[in-house]
């Protein structure tokens, strides 16, 4: 009897374990501010002009987590007809771009607006890459009616503006979000491209001079 209940006990640690790990990763607020909240924004299906779920944004500092820049963090509820097994951020540049990762909740701190997430380990967005159109790209698994983890990612970025997101399927839904200011960090600043086509013009004069000298 000693045995079997040594057993049980195991079996519940066991069952413990599993639970505490489904849960993922904590997103701790601690000393963060949140800069920007875009929530509870539809995800608009121009192709059948249906409301497919809510897509949620918000701009985050922590120098605990990022001390370079802002942290976007994004949130989705599929309310689509299908699954949802992928998902699209626009105005994010490779060379802003320094991590991602996902959690299933938030403590000391709130995000407002968010929703709880689905606690399992699925749907959850591992990310996949920076397109060279400026899209921050995940894939994942979100069912009708599920809600998804918190989807960070870590930029040096200073600066936010409004962009969309874009949840994919069978259906596409895009809805409106906060994203890196892309007008800032998308392109060199007109000033610094001007200087350095007329440092390199200057340079190739004065190349020519001593050439023309030497002879």
């Amino acid at each position: 009897m000693k045995s079997m209940n040594i057993v049980f006990v195991a079996v519940l640690g066991t069952l413990a374990l599993s639970m505490v790990s489904s849960t993922g990763q904590v997103l701790d607020l601690t000393g963060a501010t949140v800069e920007g909240s875009l929530s509870g924004q539809t995800l608009f299906d121009s192709g059948t002009s249906a409301n497919d779920g809510i897509i949620s944004s918000w701009v985050v500092k922590s120098s605990a987590i990022d001390p370079s820049g802002y942290i976007f963090v994004y949130q989705l509820k599929n309310e689509g007809p299908d699954e949802v097994t992928g998902a699209n951020f626009n105005n994010f540049g490779l060379s802003q771009y320094i991590s991602s990762e996902s959690y299933s909740n938030v403590v000391n701190g709130s995000l407002s607006g968010s929703i709880t997430p689905t606690v399992t380990l699925n749907p959850n967005f591992t990310y996949d890459t920076i397109t060279g159109g400026g899209a921050a790209t995940f894939n994942g698994g979100l069912n009708t009616g599920a809600v998804s983890w918190f989807i960070a990612i870590n930029t040096d970025i200073t600066s936010f503006t409004t962009g969309y997101g874009l949840a994919q399927d069978n259906f596409q839904a895009h809805g409106e979000i906060y994203a890196p200011n892309f007008a800032v960090y998308g392109v060199p600043e007109p000033p610094s491209a001007l200087m350095l086509l007329v440092g390199t013009a200057c340079f190739y004069a004065i190349l020519r001079g001593r050439r023309a000298l030497g002879n």
